[in-house]
């Protein structure tokens, strides 16, 4: 429910400009030329993201038109100045800040819905193979065995994570054109560190007592790690479901951003 209420808003919020210039169009006042030039205004006025733009650009068009048909001796230009006089002494620095507020708000909404889905079926049964994997390796294998997992587990998820961070950060130089919408993707990969700075802080590791004494690995110790990790997996994947998510929403909605 709430990745479809996230789209929906989106969908209402953010009009592409092939929206924009088939609704002026339609009503035969604006030009393509002025279309253009108030694209051009708002990068003047500081507006550089084009979700943004897009959004004020409509907004803008829609009120020139309206000034334009209560007074038809109103040039394009004197209606324009008027509509940004609307926006007050800040000019669209409130529009800027009030739209990454609201994206960053609903990215965070997002990650938390794909961390918790691993607790609810389907996804669930992959977090207890998880859990059920952690506690058979800890049942079979004996304490020099373990000292290697709990070592090299996550150093192995940090080298995937590295691949995935590649694959996405190339998926994001194709937007050619700056995107609030996804300026705040996942693409840097730590869970790995974050396991070994979490686990070392609160267990005060020495790690290399740790490798010649694996002894000193309890079943207290071998849980936490375990399941710290497996939370971080967790958050790890649904921090890249949003990230793959935001640039299928990004494309969809901004076509025209990934055209050079």
């Amino acid at each position: 429910m709430l990745i479809l209420h996230w789209h929906d808003m989106l969908t209402a919020e953010q009009i592409n400009e092939n929206t924009i210039s088939k609704r002026i169009c339609m009503k035969q006042t604006l030009t393509t030329q002025q279309i253009d030039e108030l694209f051009a205004f708002c990068r003047r006025h500081y507006v550089q993201h084009y979700d943004v733009q897009t959004e004020l650009v409509d907004h803008i068009a829609n009120a020139i038109e309206e000034k334009i048909q209560h007074n038809n001796r109103l040039s394009f230009e004197r209606a324009l100045d008027e509509v940004y006089a609307g926006f007050g002494y800040k000019g669209f620095a409130g529009v800027v800040e009030a739209k990454i507020n609201a994206i960053d708000k609903q990215s965070r909404r997002m990650r938390w819905y794909y961390f918790w889905s691993y607790f609810t079926w389907p996804k669930a049964a992959f977090t207890i193979c998880l859990c059920a994997l952690a506690f058979l390796i800890h049942s079979v294998c004996s304490a020099e065995v373990l000292k290697w997992i709990l070592l090299v587990f996550p150093l192995i998820y940090l080298i995937g994570e590295i691949f995935i961070v590649i694959k996405y950060y190339r998926e994001s130089k194709k937007i050619k054109r700056k995107l609030i919408l996804t300026s705040m993707l996942y693409i840097f990969p730590g869970v790995s560190f974050m396991y070994y700075n979490i686990t070392i802080n609160i267990f005060h590791f020495n790690l290399k007592t740790w490798y010649r004494h694996p002894h000193l690995i309890s079943d207290i110790t071998y849980y936490t790690c375990a399941l710290t990790f497996i939370l971080l997996v967790l958050f790890s994947l649904a921090c890249t479901s949003v990230t793959k998510n935001l640039l299928a929403k990004a494309l969809k909605e901004y076509p025209l951003a990934f055209v050079a």
